[in-house]
């Protein structure tokens, strides 16, 4: 068994990959290398552009993973009002190129998208 982590240098990636680790070949591909007190060791960081299909193709064939948790986006709302286009090109065609490249190379990985709560906006509910 293989695990990818996108966005694996943050908070959450951080503790996805300390929970797994031990268990199978675990790899992070985040925009950055992790600062030291972030690394886990017996991970295998790799860096890209997760917006390069080519790069991203490139890291799946290598890494040939049978499950995905596809973290890497820009997860901040508040942010995301600031910087609109940004927000939408990682989080939207981001996360397109991630699943076309393991469609084209492990299409039988299991993928696990995450995301905000936030998406589904306010409700008069408490």
């Amino acid at each position: 068994m293989s695990i990818l982590v996108t966005g694996g240098t943050g908070a959450l990636g951080f503790h996805i990959l300390s929970s797994l680790n031990g268990t199978c070949e675990l790899f992070s591909f985040s925009d950055e290398q992790p600062q030291p007190w972030q690394k886990v060791d017996g991970v295998e960081y790799l860096t890209g552009n997760l917006l390069n299909f080519k790069e991203v193709l490139e890291m799946m064939q290598a890494v040939q993973p049978t499950h995905i948790y596809h973290l890497a986006s820009q997860s901040s709302v508040g942010l995301s009002y600031k910087k609109p286009y940004e927000t939408l090109n990682i989080n939207l065609l981001g996360t397109q190129t991630l699943l076309e490249a393991a469609r084209q190379i492990v299409p039988r990985a299991k993928i696990m998208l995450l995301s905000s709560s936030e998406i589904y906006g306010r409700t008069d509910q408490q």
